[in-house]
């Protein structure tokens, strides 16, 4: 998950909270790929030659799960926005403390400071609509992923990665950041071939 690349990519360190680890997805995908239909994978009956006398499943209740809480996190954050609870848009000190407090962390200052920097594409894109949510109609129920679209973006704090896209708003969204010459759409990917 995002979350848990930007502590150990950014800050080496382990995940406080388990789960949603690396090894997790290694795992899950190999349980994905050998079942035969999404009904066996619910069912827990995907078998596996080597392992004898024993079937897997994968709980897609347990992801949903996850996933809904990030978004109602970030939509509640954006409604105590527009609600003025929140005075002003968090510093990208302070966005970063909550990332890491969301995570199971108590972050130093200097963590903060170096995940404020390596999100930068991420924090931009907040930015953008935190300032849809004060000045304008932004309807909440119908961007709930603009959340999911934010997430993906924690993985340009590896200089590496580049970020393939079919939407132009996410690019927008990610401001003047450095690390928006890594955001690629379909058209400029497709001129680069």
């Amino acid at each position: 998950m995002p979350g848990q690349f930007v502590l150990m990519y950014v800050l080496g360190l382990s995940p406080a909270k388990p789960g949603f680890s690396p090894a997790h997805f290694e795992k899950w995908s190999k349980v994905i790929f050998k079942a035969r239909d999404r009904r066996s994978l619910e069912l827990g009956k995907v078998r596996f030659r080597h392992i004898f006398r024993k079937e897997f499943g994968f709980s897609f209740q347990t992801v949903t799960k996850q996933h809904e809480a990030g978004m109602e996190a970030h939509l509640n954050q954006l409604q105590a926005l527009r609600d003025g609870e929140l005075a002003i848009p968090p510093s990208r000190d302070r966005w970063a403390a909550v990332i890491l407090k969301s995570l199971g962390l108590r972050p130093s200052p200097g963590e903060c400071q170096r995940l404020g920097g390596a999100l930068d594409a991420a924090y931009e894109y907040d930015q953008h609509l935190w300032s849809l949510v004060v000045s304008s109609n932004y309807n909440f129920a119908k961007h709930r992923t603009d959340w999911i679209d934010q997430q993906q973006l924690y993985y340009l704090a590896d200089d590496q990665m580049h970020f393939l896209t079919g939407e132009q708003r996410i690019k927008r969204r990610a401001g003047n950041s450095p690390q928006r010459s890594r955001i690629l759409t379909l058209d400029e990917f497709v001129s680069l071939l």
